[in-house]
């Protein structure tokens, strides 16, 4: 069939008709944002099939499994207007799948041939995260018993003083990443330490002349003198001299340049004074190279373990199954014949995101294979999935030696958002060197969408300017950002520019914004739905169901040697929406759990939750691990108690979750104790991320908001971009990190060698060199999401920024787009410009008055982010109130009380304050001689109906005695305190009924106490 009647019948362009009817053994299609890929893979499915293609010759693989659903629906639907109903009916049976999905069918069918049990079985990720970090735990500690001197040198050296808990983690990280390329026992050291060049004169001579070439030509004896030992150390020359190191002139030098120059230099000044030579940075290296030894002799071990693990359990991970599907088709000739007879046809979806396992599978269909038709469909622009082995270089690899149609009419976005995407990022994206990119280079795009006219006004791109009262110290504010959102959507239904909350999304880099954005949009009366994966930890569940499973073990073990966990645990329980014990009952049990019933401490639990925690107790010693959840869920009626809080569906999703996973740690055979005691530390781990997705409802009338990742394939009516001001995720470590730039990086330490501080400065030098380059790879990302982003909407675009004084720093898209003249490409009159905080006040304490678990953090958050100038702040009922505007002077005091109070808290007796405070005579007492002191309690009790709350400073028990302190930052009038220390004479006087209750103001800043009640 001609391009001509391709056209014709399926409405496609000339490109798609191209793709359509090419023939070529291997072709890709570099498919911008919005150009129409899925409409053209399916419609060449399509096409192939009508005119007598064999479905079972077609593999296409796809992304994720709702690309693959999607596809089927839609090849589906065509071949249905074809009337093929019979072929239709196929579809659902074909091999139309994610690549996971394939090679998982594949290996369970030919499992045999390389020695596998044919019933295997994928393991959950946080499972086995857990079970990875005990294994390499337990490496390390035989290594302890073992004595095994090298190693135990390299655990010397980089574990921390109290846990070898990071140097786990990091091993791990290595082990991961090492393994995507090949076998741990094929590594060498020398192919894992990368030697830089670590001073490079070139390079810092041209940074310093683009800041101020004025400071070069002033000080040119000191630079020349400074880049000759650095090409000394980095073995251009063998021409040794000295680092003269004289003073530096600033003449006529702007003090913004002088500050940068004075960063760069300080690194290189510092090291060149300690005198190294050469042979301190080769031993540097000889070192790295020492400890890496041990680094593969601990990787091989752990390797082993996974390996014999996983064999005797069946169960394996996805990464497992690539390779074996591969392993299968290296080792049997046969195999993999049958396998390229079968597949005529490989379309090939997202092609930038394939790992190089996968990758490596499709060469092996191709090759000797002149009977194969495979399309890589794909962009590189939207590559955003390396953290999960995605390849990129895949794809630009492929671009440069196999046949290319483009892709570049994008039928998405309105004109004007075409264009200034295309006009950001000819600036942006202009080094192909750097960014793997030149947009310049076959990625402008054309706007093919008729959806909105010329004279749309609400059809274009905008740009909403938060204010920030100093735009040299700006920093990102979620709370504002989130009210600015909200209002002009509200703004935006009232003019009738958007017709209803459902046409409206919002994207993040991000989710740790989400929770504040949830909340703002609450308070505003704004209907939201997160369209993201269910982040299972998002709440307190996991933790206060594995706070009922620990705690009903150790009430029946009932010794001291978990008396700590068995009190917080219990606390956690009985405070909780499941039984909402008050603070009365909590500290009469706090009180009591310093009697001694014979050996142990005694804690005096609630009887009914004591009676539920010996029922899960019974069950965790003779029942399933799916039996003890369920009985636990239902004896503390959790599913029905938790609709009286926040976040219902977040727990649901949690509980959910605790039930699969009980069935999948019984296949293990971790049960009973072991069950409980995994569930515990799984819950606590932070480290470990439990996700579930979640399906949304895309006909409720609420405005989405979800991250960049989660918004690619997808688009919106009206969009706004959340989140740009935020810096750049830097490229961190502990002791171990490996990237495929900067090769392993190593944190090491040099206490006990006398040239500690000289190959100290020298590692160092060589683990920013290696973060940089991590670094410099991490941005390539980082650009493609921003592209990702800007390419979501069909209507308009807002942009939510907050503006600086500087940004040459790029370290945000907010400073790419200003340095990049955005506020050029966009209109003037689309740029809103606020000259004052949005937020409401009032928020706060709404959030506060109506989330019993609301983060402490809240309270700290007015004073960082309001203007103190006009708002009333009043204290709980118990306390002084305050009812005049805060001014500055207020408020600095407010906050020197604050830390004042801090320095008491927590003992700090370096503070001169704290060491008279505890030598001080109270009515004839001395603290020292005191049974227990409570800092912070806070209480909570009832007079005639009334609800008293509040927190004491300090309360200190006696044999007949109890003294409560009150601190004050410095004045102590007892008329101004009065009510507020009789209501904490009442509330002790009900846990203390026989003992004499007096009263105590000190003031911190005059060191000074006084009697209060009884006089």
């Amino acid at each position: 069939m001609t391009k001509e009647k391709v056209i014709s019948e399926y409405g496609l362009n000339d490109a798609q008709a191209l793709v359509v009817i090419d023939k070529s053994k291997e072709l890709i299609v570099p498919a911008g944002a919005g150009s129409g890929k899925t409409k053209t893979l399916v419609t060449k499915v399509v096409h192939l099939l009508k005119t007598g293609a064999d479905l079972d010759k077609f593999l296409v693989l796809t992304f994720t499994k709702k690309a693959a659903n999607e596809m089927k629906e839609r090849i589906k639907h065509e071949l249905k207007k074809a009337n093929l109903d019979a072929l239709a009916n196929k579809i659902d049976s074909s091999n139309i799948s994610t690549f996971d999905a394939y090679a998982y069918n594949f290996v369970k069918q030919n499992a045999s041939l390389i020695g596998l049990d044919s019933n295997i079985e994928l393991l959950d990720q946080a499972v086995f995260f857990s079970l990875k970090k005990q294994i390499m735990s337990e490496i390390i500690m035989d290594i302890y018993l073992n004595n095994n001197s090298k190693i135990y040198e390299f655990l010397e050296m980089f574990t921390d003083k109290t846990s070898d808990e990071s140097i786990v983690n990091d091993l791990i990280s290595v082990y991961e990443k090492l393994i995507e390329k090949k076998n741990i026992n094929e590594y060498s050291t020398t192919e894992l330490i990368k030697k830089r060049v670590l001073f490079d004169s070139a390079e810092l001579r041209e940074t310093l002349e683009d800041i101020s070439y004025e400071f070069c030509l002033l000080n040119d004896e000191y630079l020349e003198n400074l880049y000759e030992v650095m090409d000394y150390l980095d073995s251009k020359t063998d021409n040794k001299i000295d680092f003269i190191g004289k003073r530096l002139k600033w003449t006529e030098i702007d003090s913004y340049s002088r500050k940068k120059i004075e960063k760069i230099l300080k690194t290189y000044k510092d090291i060149l004074k300690t005198n190294l030579d050469r042979e301190d940075i080769d031993e540097v290296y000889r070192l790295q190279e020492y400890y890496l030894e041990s680094v593969l002799d601990i990787l091989n071990a752990y390797d082993e373990k996974i390996l014999r693990f996983k064999e005797a359990t069946n169960k394996y991970e996805f990464n497992d199954i690539a390779n074996f599907l591969n392993k299968i088709l290296k080792e049997n000739k046969d195999i993999l014949n049958r396998t390229k007879n079968r597949f005529k046809y490989v379309f090939v979806d997202e092609y930038q995101d394939t790992s190089s396992v996968q990758s490596e599978f499709l060469e092996m269909l191709i090759e000797n294979n002149n009977d194969i038709n495979v399309l890589y469909v794909g962009d590189i622009k939207q590559s955003i999935y390396k953290f999960r082995n995605a390849k990129p270089e895949t794809f630009i690899e492929k671009l440069d030696t196999v046949n290319v149609i483009s892709l570049s009419t994008n039928y998405r976005s309105s004109k004007r958002i075409i264009d200034f995407v295309n006009d950001i990022f000819l600036k942006i994206l202009n080094n192909k060197e750097k960014y793997d990119i030149d947009y310049s280079d076959n990625h402008y795009m054309q706007s093919g969408s008729k959806l909105f006219s010329e004279d749309d006004s609400s059809a274009d791109i905008f740009i909403e300017e938060i204010y920030t009262e100093d735009p040299a110290k700006s920093k990102y504010d979620a709370v504002e950002e989130a009210f600015v959102v909200g209002l002009k959507i509200k703004g935006l239904l009232e003019t009738k520019k958007v017709s209803a909350y459902k046409d409206v999304a919002i994207l993040s880099r991000n989710t740790t914004s989400f929770k504040i954005f949830k909340d703002v949009f609450k308070y505003l009366n704004i209907p939201l739905q997160v369209q993201v994966d269910q982040q299972i930890k998002s709440s307190y569940l996991l933790k206060l169901m594995a706070n009922i499973l620990m705690l009903s073990l150790d009430i029946a073990v009932n010794n001291n040697d978990n008396f700590k966990r068995k009190r917080f645990n219990y606390f956690s329980v009985a405070r909780s929406e499941l039984f909402q014990k008050s603070d009365y009952e909590l500290f009469k049990a706090l009180i009591d759990s310093n009697t001694l019933v014979g050996n142990n401490r005694k804690l005096d639990i609630d009887k009914e939750i004591l009676n539920k925690c010996y029922k899960v107790y019974e069950a965790i010693m003779s029942k399933t691990n799916y039996e003890i959840i369920d009985i636990m869920v239902k004896e503390f009626q959790i599913f029905e108690k938790i609709i009286y809080a926040t976040n219902k569906s977040d727990k649901e999703y949690q509980i959910e979750y605790l039930y699969n996973i009980a069935s999948t740690l019984s296949d293990l055979n971790i049960m009973g104790k072991r069950f409980v005691e995994y569930i515990y530390e799984l819950a606590y781990d932070d480290n470990v991320t439990l996700k579930l997705s979640v399906l949304q409802d895309e006909e409720e009338n609420s405005v989405r908001l979800t991250n960049i990742h989660q918004s690619k394939g997808l688009e919106y009516n009206t969009l706004f971009v959340c989140g740009l001001n935020k810096k750049f995720g830097g490229s961190q470590m502990k002791k171990l990190k490996y990237g495929n730039d900067s090769k392993l990086i190593m944190q090491m330490k040099f206490e006990d060698n006398e040239k500690a501080h000289v190959y100290g400065e020298i590692n160092s030098l060589i683990k920013q060199k290696g973060l940089n380059e991590e670094k410099a790879s991490a941005l390539k990302e980082e650009l493609r999401l921003l592209y990702v982003a800007l390419t979501r909407p069909k209507k308009a675009l807002y942009l939510v920024m907050t503006p600086k004084d500087d940004y040459t720093n790029l370290d945000s898209f907010t400073d790419y787009l200003y340095e990049n003249d955005i506020t050029d490409i966009v209109k003037s009159k689309n740029v809103t410009r606020y000259q004052t905080y949005l937020k409401d006040p009032n928020y706060y304490k709404d959030l506060k008055d109506s989330n019993l678990y609301y983060p402490n953090i809240i309270d700290s958050l007015k004073e960082k982010s309001f203007d103190f100038s006009n708002e009333y702040e009043e204290e709980m009922k118990a306390s002084i109130e305050i009812n005049q505007l805060i001014d500055e002077t207020l408020k600095n005091n407010l906050s020197k009380g604050t830390l004042l109070h801090e320095i008491f808290e927590y003992n700090d007796f370096n503070d001169l304050r704290v060491k008279n405070f505890y030598k001080m005579n109270f009515d004839g007492r001395d603290l020292k001689d005191a049974i227990d002191i409570y800092k912070e309690l806070p209480f909570s009790y009832e007079e005639k109906e009334i609800i008293v709350n509040g927190i004491i400073d300090m309360v200190a028990t006696y044999d007949n005695e109890v003294h409560i302190i009150d601190y004050k930052t410095s004045n102590i009038d007892p008329s101004k305190y009065m009510n507020q220390l009789e209501s904490y004479r009442k509330y002790l006087k009900m846990i203390y009924p026989n003992k004499v209750i007096k009263t105590f103001l000190y003031s911190i800043a005059h060191n000074k106490l006084e009697l209060v009640l009884p006089k």
